[in-house]
């Protein structure tokens, strides 16, 4: 291992246990030497180590925020940034440009509650809040095909491949809904099948507009969930 004078990173020899290697970057030398010791680790390759050191304390949480925004994950949540959805958004545009008849539902998810919880218990609470809302989709999409994104603030985006607004309905019902209302989560949904023929611009105004309209309902009571498309919606 080299010794740490500031600019190195530190090496690590890649046949250590894990057990090791932390011990290693537990060393107070090593942790006062070098700036970023999480340099010397591919996370690809050492994912578990990388999560490790990182939540060690061995890298500031300003140089961790830049690597998830850089990967384009939120560093809240965990899921996508807005700019990696627009990017994959796209390239869904140009798919289905390219497969007439296929069908994807893109769904714009908007918290009920987040305001309140903000107010009342602190925004720390609402992050926690933030993060239920992350796992429950993180736990239920294909993560081969699906892809979801926090937009900023309260507000999610999904693109489902290969689903209509019939299966995008039934997936919000059988399997989203019984998940947030086990971990108290209320949320508004609106959900519109793409053109890949309509500016992409226009086809997020249809979906942000049929989520304000189940947001809004005026049906809807306190804690349900709301599904809504252009022609009919779900209120759980």
């Amino acid at each position: 291992m080299s010794e740490p004078n500031g600019s190195e990173k530190v090496e690590i020899p890649s046949e250590l246990p894990f057990s090791e290697k932390l011990k290693i970057y537990r060393d107070p030398a090593v942790r006062k030497g070098t700036k970023s010791a999480v340099r010397g680790i591919n996370r690809r390759e050492n994912p578990q180590m990388f999560k490790a050191i990182r939540e060690a304390g061995f890298v500031g949480a300003a140089t961790a925020i830049e690597e998830k925004k850089r990967a384009g994950i939120d560093s809240l949540t965990g899921l996508h940034t807005r700019e990696a959805f627009d990017l994959r958004f796209k390239e869904e545009i140009e798919r289905l440009g390219r497969t007439p008849g296929a069908k994807t539902t893109l769904v714009i998810f908007d918290s009920d509650k987040l305001k309140k919880i903000n107010d009342t218990l602190g925004h720390a609470e609402g992050d926690k809040y933030l993060q239920k809302i992350a796992n429950v989709f993180k736990s239920s999409i294909r993560r081969d095909l699906d892809f979801v994104a926090r937009w900023g603030g309260d507000e999610f985006g999904m693109i489902l491949p290969g689903t209509s607004i019939e299966g995008a309905r039934t997936f919000f019902y059988d399997v989203l809904n019984p998940q947030f209302e086990a971990n108290g989560v209320s949320i508004s949904a609106g959900a519109v099948e793409i053109d890949p023929h309509e500016d992409a611009q226009k086809t997020f105004e249809r979906a942000d507009a049929t989520m304000y309209a189940a947001k809004h309902d005026v049906n809807k009571k306190p804690g349900q969930n709301s599904f809504w498309t252009l022609h009919e919606n779900i209120t759980a």
